[in-house]
């Protein structure tokens, strides 16, 4: 595959250092410390999924990823959220940056004053346009503008299931091997830098576990056991039940989207073999399950929404419940 296509970068963040490169925008932003902005507005005859998701990869590679909370089974604790913000990004507090949304947010009363710092018309310019771009992300229809904790979506677990983070990237690879028209190719590249970000962040994040699984005391069980985990998955398609566990809940914080879906249908395959092979026990599987449904429950707050479907029928009528089901029940 030519690198025309692919991404032949270290991090995002390299993008910036060849200034040759960057639109006008892109310098000016970048001389004042607005990365993941500079990031957004590196060529404006881009898409907006091509310029966003560069930024998004920015702030997923910057990102502080979370800490252990002490007996977690999770992937993570509802203390942390994939939307914190990046220290190394805008530290200069003139209040331009890309959120995990993709949208370039401008902080008027901050950002006004690189009025000051413009030193050409061209500079003064800019710094109007990105106000104006800005203004006008949140004046046309979008979804950011209705979002509030209960997305209404349900994430695709049984893609994530079966092939892990890795899966999708191979995935995008292969249509970006395939593309022929612009406006393809960048959507696959936007995704690729996407889905790069979270791998990059999923190994920070493990390492940093082994770093506190070293120098823990007492009972480090379950973190050794989330670290052996954090191993296979979510990069890789789990192959246990407590792997796949982890892979949903992983999904829905990188997702920011904590609606499990059809739980019990999606985790049954996995629960039912470990069951058989004496790898996990009914008991084991109601805690885990409750750990989930209350972490879900402190992220949502009340009132809240979550979709989450246990039972039903298959299409053809008959009954589509399991032991799984029970235990869904019991835990909630």
């Amino acid at each position: 595959m030519s690198n025309a296509k692919s991404n032949v970068i270290a991090n995002a963040k390299s993008v910036l250092e060849k200034e040759y490169t960057l639109s006008p925008y892109a310098r000016f932003l970048n001389q004042h410390g607005m990365y993941s902005a500079a990031l957004f507005y590196k060529n404006l005859n881009e898409t907006l999924e091509r310029r966003g998701a560069r930024a998004i990869r920015y702030r997923l590679e910057e990102a502080s990823v979370p800490e252990y909370v002490d007996g977690q089974a999770l992937f993570a604790h509802h203390n942390y959220c994939i939307r914190d913000d990046v220290a190394d990004d805008d530290q200069q507090g003139y209040g331009c940056s890309v959120s995990f949304d993709g949208m370039c947010i401008v902080e008027e009363d901050k950002f006004v004053r690189l009025y000051e710092f413009a030193k050409t018309e061209q500079e003064k310019n800019i710094v109007k346009s990105v106000l104006t771009n800005a203004r006008n992300m949140y004046s046309d229809a979008s979804t950011v503008r209705y979002l509030h904790y209960g997305t209404h979506n349900v994430i695709d677990f049984e893609y994530i299931l079966k092939n892990g983070f890795c899966g999708y990237r191979d995935k995008i690879l292969k249509a970006l091997e395939e593309a022929t028209d612009e406006e393809t190719i960048q959507f696959q590249q936007a995704m690729l830098d996407t889905v790069e970000g979270i791998m990059n962040y999923v190994e920070r994040y493990r390492s940093k576990l082994k770093q506190a699984l070293n120098q823990s005391i007492g009972d480090t069980t379950k973190l050794q056991r989330l670290v052996n985990v954090l191993e296979q998955v979510p990069l890789n398609p789990p192959t246990n039940f407590y792997e796949a566990y982890v892979t949903m809940d992983a999904a829905m914080y990188f997702s920011d989207c904590f609606e499990p879906g059809r739980i019990d249908a999606l985790l049954y395959p996995y629960y039912a073999k470990d069951l058989a092979e004496g790898k996990t026990t009914k008991e084991e599987a109601i805690a885990l399950i409750r750990e989930l449904f209350a972490d879900i429950e402190q992220r949502a707050g009340h009132p809240g929404a979550t979709h989450a479907t246990i039972g039903g029928t298959k299409v053809d009528g008959t009954a589509d419940y399991n032991e799984l089901t029970e235990v869904c029940i019991i835990a909630i």
